[in-house]
């Protein structure tokens, strides 16, 4: 065994581990030394990678032949599992001998096959990684002397991955917290809302490593509305559609998602839960195992200060493809609630005049109290009130084609036509870039409100002069009915919306009628 000296310089490296490169270069140093403190051919240490559920080979120590075969290869914890077993202990090691036996009870020259290692367990009792070894010298089977100087190896290689891990956690939470005071830093003003808010979504990507971040917030309808966004595709559908209500988290947040006061599901059971049938984002930083990431929603409630829920914090998409752990969700709280406080100050509602800048339409704000009145005085009346969700077809591609400047004129225009269109006491709104909402008071029937969609149609249909440019307009239109398809505001938007997609489904240029039960509860 080697000297003393040795050992204390070895484990002074490893402890002294702070990057990446460190403890590459350190665990090469403790695979060199267990190979010769065993008396064995090689020695190779395998760290596990919760993200992937595996153990990656990451230094070898033997023959070029060997390294070059081994390292940067992959186990399974299938592989590991069953060999953890009590029967296959032997001292500190496991050992284990052809055909699954154990491997203190063979004699003679060592076999192929046998498997020897010790392995590396944190001080919180994770398993952290495998450091393995085989082919003794000469063939003869290591004393229990280098049995032990292998568990020593082990240890060693797990004070130098417990070091970099403690400086990264302690580098992450240094940005975590900066990003916190930076946010903090800024004095309350409802005039600065939207900046504050923008704040939290870049200091939790930047911070706590989540690619994707979200804030959503309540409006007069109680649908959530992104109000701040990062890393996000243009155009996703999560976020220019109304999927998500007031009325609907307490689903996200039942008991059984809750950890350490977020909410943690999978992506099956939110669309069961919602009955989401808009198109959803495909994760790009899964991994697979029980401690991965794999299309995992994460959230966080927003409330005011009387509790009242106001919104939520969505992060999505973490670097380290791995399930977040109680110090992360702490700090994402602690940025939940700086955007909370941000947003009961100030107003979200960016058209505080009620009337949309670019159409003159009214806003959604408005739009939420109209809705709400015709549903209460349609309690009184019984002369129904339908909804209309109507979303143009291919906008974005005019845009690109035409321009912006062109484009917005041909908002302006769409938007004369639809009011043109109704009746003085039909309300339509802009709800959010090329989608405007209608409400119609006194159309109940399904017929009639399918009659409304058809007009609406028909009225878009004459090709729309824009600058130089004659432009076809098409749209698909989402019709809810009170009491056919739902009662409240929320969801008559959300069922009108839905029913959309399912016109742009269909072919587009169609109105679709939103099934009972289309609406959410």
């Amino acid at each position: 065994m080697p000297e003393s000296g040795a050992l204390r310089t070895l484990l002074a490296r490893a402890r002294d581990v702070r990057t990446s490169d460190d403890v590459a270069s350190v665990l090469t140093e403790v695979a060199d030394y267990a190979a010769h403190a065993a008396g064995m051919g090689f020695a190779v240490i395998d760290l596990h990678r919760p993200q992937w559920n595996d153990f990656e080979t990451v230094a070898v120590a033997g023959a070029d032949e060997i390294r070059t075969a081994l390292l940067n290869t992959t186990t399974q914890w299938v592989f590991w599992a069953p060999k953890l077993a009590p029967q296959f202990s032997r001292g500190a090691v496991q050992h284990v001998a052809p055909g699954d036996g154990p491997g203190a009870a063979l004699t003679g020259p060592w076999q192929a096959g046998e498997v020897l290692f010790a392995v590396m367990r944190g001080s919180g009792g994770d398993i952290l990684g495998m450091l393995r070894a085989g082919a003794p010298v000469g063939g003869v089977r290591p004393t229990d002397s280098q049995l032990e100087a292998l568990a020593l190896s082990a240890e060693f290689a797990t004070t130098a991955v417990e070091a970099v891990q403690t400086a990264r956690a302690v580098a992450e939470s240094r940005a975590a917290i900066d990003g916190l005071a930076e946010t903090a830093s800024r004095p309350p003003d409802r005039r600065a809302t939207g900046a504050t808010v923008n704040d939290v979504c870049r200091q939790v990507q930047a911070g706590l490593g989540f690619g994707r971040v979200a804030v959503l917030a309540a409006e007069g309808t109680g649908l959530l509305r992104p109000v701040a966004t990062i890393g996000w595709e243009p155009h996703s559908a999560l976020l220019d559609h109304p999927w998500l209500s007031l009325t609907q988290l307490p689903l996200l947040f039942a008991s059984a998602y809750q950890r350490h006061g977020c909410a943690l599901l999978d992506r099956e059971d939110v669309i069961t839960l919602l009955d989401l049938r808009v198109p959803l984002p495909v994760g790009r930083r899964n991994g697979e195992g029980p401690y991965a990431w794999n299309n995992h929603w994460l959230l966080v409630a927003l409330a005011d200060a009387t509790g009242r829920p106001i919104g939520v914090l969505w992060a999505d998409e973490p670097a380290d493809r791995l399930l977040p752990d109680r110090e992360r969700l702490a700090a994402l709280r602690v940025f939940a609630g700086q955007a909370a406080a941000a947003l009961a100050l100030g107003s979200h509602d960016a058209a505080g005049t009620g009337q949309d800048a670019l159409t003159s339409l009214p806003t959604r704000a408005t739009l939420a109290d109209r809705l709400r009145h015709a549903l209460r005085r349609n309690q009184r009346t019984g002369g129904g009130v339908s909804v209309l969700f109507l979303d143009l077809d291919r906008f974005a591609a005019i845009n690109e084609q035409h321009g912006h400047s062109a484009g917005d004129q041909l908002l302006q225009r769409v938007a004369a036509r639809i009011d043109d269109a109704l009746r003085p006491s039909d309300t339509v709104a802009r709800f959010g870039g090329d989608e405007f909402v209608v409400v119609c008071e006194d159309v109940g029937g399904t017929d009639e409100a399918l009659e409304v969609a058809e007009r609406l149609r028909v009225a878009l249909a004459p090709p729309i002069a824009v600058e130089d440019a004659n432009i076809v307009v098409t749209a698909s239109i989402g019709v809810a009915v009170a009491g056919h398809t739902a009662n409240e505001a929320d969801a008559l938007l959300q069922a009108a919306d839905r029913a959309m997609y399912e016109a742009k489904a269909g072919g587009r240029d169609s109105a679709r009628l939103a099934s009972p039960g289309a609406g959410w509860p």
